[in-house]
């Protein structure tokens, strides 16, 4: 023993019997123990005395040490053999207390002593190793996972969540790790009630470290599904806005992308509908996932959620997604397709964006009426509908330039010839485009020479000029 550690059994020492005996009394044996170095005598002390009162007096010496983090004084109380180890108070155990509060230096010496039952609870079903997994105390978790005896997937009777469970929800990555690598842990061990296991509940509550380490560990079911609602980690990371979450989990063998919840709503759909827009474009990546998938409650696809929402973000990027039903109706909703949910929305902005993704105009709910006519003169969507743009880039990218010049020609010819036609344009139409002039009737297309391919600046130029023209092809 080096000289340090000697001055501190004899200060230990010397302040357990001064809790004892009191000061007086210490003086009096201080020279018969402690000068003569046998620290070790006051084991054999208070081993010894017979007397109930110091029995009592080293017990509550013992829970003192315990409570103000003197390991040594509480290493030699168990010493003595006079007192219960598992002793507490507010029904809590020193151990339970220790671990709670993070005192690893008493935590060990309780775990290593053998005298002190490392798996028993308090009233609320904790275990000393529950506590320190819950509260983040990585060195006590340690500690005990290496007392003999521990029972690391003891689990609360009340709820069943055991230790790993605890650290997952608090995002305790040291403790999970350290819980991870004990021979026998399941961490597949799912909660009562909820079914929830430690994956779940750290995809939920967003901490990505602990995902990354159950996923690590190997073994854990992925695609695992809570009784109920049936999500699984994945649905639930998308639906809380677990970015980093859900890329952890999308990156680990066996995923069900298309994992979908009790209710039919997959992770795309939950993350459209609360617009998270950048885990929309991360599991847009995954090859196979089901972007036309409808939820069965209400017939809707990731699209038709997003844009009922007004998430333009999340509805930019499925519309530009490979595959996407752009015009698939829902009957839920009248037959309506997403390009009708938002004209009646009055949102020029998922109108425009639609259109240009191939949103058809002319589709008719079941009432009859197509996307324009739900828009209630909206200046903004009326601008959208006869800028022509959904044309342009339906046939510039399609290969087919022809077509385009054919209608641009033939919109051209028809502003031209109503131009200076102010009373004929009145009589023929009542409304106003995008406010602009009088309405210009609609005219069959012409057929036309095609013109020679114009550069996409030049088109756009003819695009713009032609603004407001109502025009049919």
């Amino acid at each position: 023993m080096t000289a340090d550690a000697e001055q501190e059994e004899k200060r230990a020492a010397a302040m357990l019997l001064d809790m004892v005996f009191g000061a007086d009394v210490v003086a009096a044996i201080h020279e018969g123990f402690l000068c003569d170095g046998d620290y070790r005598g006051v084991i054999r002390l208070l081993g010894a005395e017979a007397n109930r009162h110091v029995a009592a007096a080293t017990q509550a010496a013992y829970e003192a040490a315990c409570g103000s983090g003197e390991a040594r004084v509480a290493r030699l109380c168990l010493e003595s053999g006079g007192v219960d180890g598992n002793a507490g108070s507010h029904n809590r155990s020193v151990l339970t207390a220790a671990a709670r509060r993070g005192d690893a230096a008493v935590v060990r010496v309780l775990a290593e002593s053998g005298k002190v039952d490392v798996n028993r609870s308090d009233l609320r079903g904790f275990t000393a190793l529950a506590l320190a997994a819950e509260n983040g105390n990585a060195a006590c978790v340690r500690a005990l996972l290496a007392a003999e005896g521990i029972s690391a997937n003891q689990a609360r009777a009340s709820d069943g969540a055991t230790a790993l469970i605890l650290a997952a929800r608090f995002g305790r990555s040291e403790c999970v790790s350290a819980l991870l690598a004990v021979e026998g842990i399941d961490a597949n061990h799912a909660t009562a009630g909820t079914a929830s296991t430690a994956l779940t509940l750290a995809s939920q509550n967003g901490h990505a470290g602990c995902v990354r380490a159950l996923l690590a560990a190997g073994g854990v079911d992925i695609n695992h599904a809570k009784s109920g609602n049936g999500s699984s980690a994945l649905t639930l990371a998308a639906h809380c806005g677990r970015s980093e979450c859900v890329r952890a989990l999308l990156a680990a063998d066996g995923i069900d992308a298309n994992h979908a919840c009790a209710d039919g709503d997959t992770a795309l759909i939950l993350a459209a509908q609360f617009g998270r827009t950048e885990i929309v474009r991360a599991l847009l990546a995954v090859e196979g996932i089901a972007v036309n998938h409808a939820a069965p409650e209400c017939d809707a696809t990731a699209l038709m959620l997003a844009v009922l929402e007004n998430e333009a973000g999340c509805a930019r990027a499925l519309a530009r997604a490979r595959g996407v039903a752009i015009n698939q109706q829902s009957p839920h909703f009248g037959r309506r397709s997403p390009l009708h949910v938002a004209c009646n929305d009055r949102s020029a902005e998922l109108a425009e964006l639609l259109l240009v993704a191939g949103g058809c105009r002319f589709l008719r709910d079941q009432d009859g009426a197509r996307p324009l006519d739900l828009a209630a003169g909206d200046a903004g969507v009326l601008r959208v509908f006869a800028s022509g743009a959904d044309y342009w880039q339906r046939t510039r990218h399609s290969g087919h330039a022809w077509a385009m010049q054919q209608v641009v020609l033939a919109m051209m010819l028809t502003r031209l010839r109503f131009a200076g036609d102010g009373a004929e344009a009145q009589d023929a139409g009542d409304g106003q485009v995008g406010g602009g002039g009088p309405r210009a009737p609609a005219v069959p297309l012409l057929l036309v020479p095609a013109l020679p391919h114009m550069p996409e600046e030049l088109w756009l130029a003819v695009c713009g000029f032609l603004r407001g023209a109502d025009f049919v092809p």
